[in-house]
């Protein structure tokens, strides 16, 4: 069984783990070729992560094994070979109750689980540099995202011709085309890889430090029809092959009485909560954002969920029961849009993927806050993606 965390408060806290295991990549020899999967953007000073494969495109010969490197919560997931990939996505992955969803409804509880076919590997049996799994083109080959090791290597047995479409199944935006060709014309190399992921990353970082520095110094708020004012927000922003995970702004000053709308038009990526208060949000996220369970008869029935069987993983005696719930407070919305210093509001989860929550998110601040105001976070992504909302008083 693939060792798994113990806990998930939040689903950066994987992605955390994931990137410091992850050592510099060196090229090999041409039958092995290493495509690295998103990875922080540090250097742009912004809290950006790439989220590409590097490189989008790549020419391999029949038998040529890929080694995929993932860089944080990520998967790389090989669609059947030839299928249009927007429609498979559209069909298969994002949302919630699909085949390869990140979450799936969990008939125990009424609440969300992950769904194990996408977290977990399609074969736990292979991946590794030693024994890397096939792939003939006939079926779905996954890394999963809770793993041991964030490598997965797989040989590509393909017919010359074949188009093989390889996504990320977190973040089902993120995509790479794999093309099969003749063993009398070059593949790609892997110091054009590496040239490739070195001049993209680059230009990933500067555009994330500039969109970071716009949004921190954006402050804006509109009056309705009928004389409302709206502050509006951003609860984390993508652009093109990066996603921000931050607050815009990172504070705001606000009047009693007023509106704060955060927007998440942006997110093309990624998905967040916005939730208030801090101590409060994070306390759920420990306890409902990924809780491993053993669930005796799965979906068959609604028997309830039992308390983990053992210290570790697989935590279940019997592999095939472990599940990870995700608790009704940490997915939807909570609140009734109108916040009290001591309220749970939450937005639920919204963005690109799951969006069970509310988008745009609107909460209205009845009473003035202490001068250090009221901080909230995004409950997936935890501690780091803070922001504080300064309620003052009405002149």
């Amino acid at each position: 069984m693939t060792k798994l965390p113990r806990r998930i408060a939040g689903l950066l806290v994987v992605a955390l783990v994931s990137g410091l295991l992850v050592g510099p990549m060196n090229a090999r020899a041409q039958s092995v070729l290493t495509v690295q999967v998103g990875g922080p953007l540090a250097r742009s000073g912004a809290p950006a992560d790439g989220m590409r494969f590097y490189p989008s495109t790549l020419r391999v010969h029949d038998g040529t094994t890929v080694e995929f490197v993932l860089r944080g919560f990520h998967t790389a997931t090989l669609m059947p070979a030839n299928v249009d990939g927007d429609e498979w996505a559209a069909d298969n992955a994002g949302g919630i109750d699909k085949p390869f969803s990140l979450a799936s409804t969990d008939p125990d509880d009424s609440a969300y689980k992950f769904n194990n076919q996408t977290i977990l590997p399609s074969d736990p049996t292979c991946g590794t540099d030693a024994n890397p799994c096939s792939y003939d083109g006939s079926a779905v080959v996954n890394s999963g995202a809770f793993v041991d090791s964030p490598r997965f290597s797989v040989t590509i047995e393909g017919t010359p011709g074949d188009t093989i479409n390889v996504i990320c199944l977190i973040h089902p935006n993120m995509r790479m085309r794999i093309k099969v060709v003749p063993g009398g014309e070059p593949e790609t190399t892997q110091e054009q890889i590496d040239n490739r992921r070195a001049r993209q990353r680059a230009a990933d970082t500067e555009s994330a430090a500039a969109l970071h520095n716009k949004l921190s110094k954006r402050q804006s708020k509109h009056v309705t029809d009928t004389g409302k004012v709206v502050w509006d927000a951003f609860a984390g922003y993508d652009a093109d092959g990066f996603a921000l995970l931050g607050n815009y702004p990172h504070r705001l000053v606000v009047r009693k009485g007023q509106r704060v709308r955060w927007h998440a038009s942006g997110l093309f990526y990624e998905d967040h909560t916005v939730t208030f208060p801090f101590d409060k949000g994070r306390k759920v996220a420990a306890t409902q954002g990924g809780t491993p369970v053993c669930d005796p008869d799965g979906d068959a029935g609604p028997g309830p969920d039992n308390p983990p069987e053992l210290q570790g993983p697989p935590f279940c005696n019997d592999p095939g029961q472990l599940e990870f719930d995700i608790g009704a407070r940490f997915a939807e919305r909570r609140g009734d849009r109108h916040h009290r210093l001591k309220d749970f509001d939450s937005s639920g989860i919204f963005g690109s993927a799951i969006n069970v929550g509310r988008s745009p998110y609107t909460l209205r601040f009845t009473k003035a806050t202490p001068r250090a105001g009221l901080r909230y976070l995004c409950m997936i992504h935890g501690s780091f993606m803070d922001g504080r909302v300064v309620v003052r008083s009405r002149r």
